[in-house]
């Protein structure tokens, strides 16, 4: 049994390309599924695309990679290529470890790969897999405090308004979407923060961030009006598109007496980037906080050392098991 990985992320694709490449996100699995049924499982997260499958032979998956190659082009020029176990096994716990996240170290992406991993129909073999990296980067972060969970992107974006606005007193803030980002945003609320969450779709789960945030809840045709006296406005719908443009802002800006500053974290982005020169509005997407990442990315530097270090010495304490077995 051989195992291989294919996949592209921030670091090997800019955020346009990955959007382009999750439009595609429906054709890409049933690419896998429908030539190698049971085989491959898709991982689609904020900042990356994978495919993990199992084939009988290194033969077979190079020429499995290859065939997904000439499909999809666009992929396959951005791609990483990871093959055999103990390449993608590293792999895996630097991901689960959130070492190849933007923000390093954040938890997230652990409990996206339980919930990716965890379903019912998950290849048996790439189960057991994915289930013994989960169980060891746990245990690294752990033992290297990178298992923080206010450690993620709200608090960062909240500081970032703070710091750019000024520490002016309570503040509005909007947040599009009711997902994971959104989750966050409700959890770590600053005090304050006076949070409404408009829904696009899911009105009841928008109901239930308010209730746990002490927030309201709206529906999309509500957001013109909260624009008006909104200091913070956050999208991180899972639209496959663009859903606001600049004439969801222009009444906004006109009547507005401070500046707007706007936060779109979804991918692809909900925001067309034309909004950006819309006078009054400050406009942010997850490549504009970059320089967020990196800072924070700095102070953890030492953890991150660490947690490396550990995770070649499981690799290599995993490899010498298996070769003495």
């Amino acid at each position: 049994m051989y195992f291989y990985l294919t996949g592209v992320d921030y670091k090997s694709a800019p955020l346009s390309a990955r959007e382009n490449i999750y439009r595609k996100r429906k054709g890409i699995i049933d690419f896998w599924q429908s030539r190698h049924p049971g085989k491959t499982e898709a991982l689609f997260t904020c900042n990356r695309i994978e495919i993990c499958g199992v084939a009988e032979s290194h033969e077979e998956a190079f020429k499995n990679v290859a065939e997904f190659n000439r499909v999809f082009p666009d992929f396959s020029r951005r791609a990483y290529f990871k093959y055999g176990k103990d390449e993608i096994f590293r792999h895996g716990l630097r991901l689960a470890c959130g070492l190849e996240s933007q923000l390093h170290g954040e938890l997230q992406i652990l409990s996206q790969l339980e919930a990716w991993s965890g379903k019912e129909s998950f290849n048996p073999a790439l189960k057991e897999f994915w289930q013994e990296i989960i169980f060891l980067s746990e245990k690294i972060r752990g033992e290297t405090g990178l298992d923080t969970r206010d450690d993620n992107i709200a608090p960062l974006v909240y500081h970032d308004f703070i710091n750019r606005r000024g520490p002016l007193g309570p503040f509005k803030v909007i947040v599009a979407g009711t997902g994971k980002i959104a989750e966050l945003f409700a959890r770590y609320r600053m005090p304050q923060a006076y949070l409404s969450f408009v829904a696009h779709k899911n009105y009841v789960k928008a109901e239930s961030l308010a209730r746990a945030s002490g927030g309201k809840a709206y529906g999309f045709e509500d957001l013109a009006e909260l624009l008006l006296d909104a200091d913070m406005f956050v999208s991180a719908t899972s639209s496959p598109h663009h859903i606001l443009g600049k004439s969801h802002f222009k009444e906004a800006v006109s009547s507005r007496a401070h500046e707007l500053y706007v936060y779109d974290l979804a991918v692809p982005r909900d925001i067309e980037p034309e909004v950006a020169g819309l006078d009054g509005i400050l406009l942010n997407n997850l490549e504009d906080l970059d320089r967020l990442f990196k800072k924070r990315n700095i102070e953890k530097k030492d953890r991150i050392n660490v947690a490396s270090d550990l995770i070649e010495n499981a690799v290599r304490e995993r490899s010498e098991a298996v070769y003495v077995g």
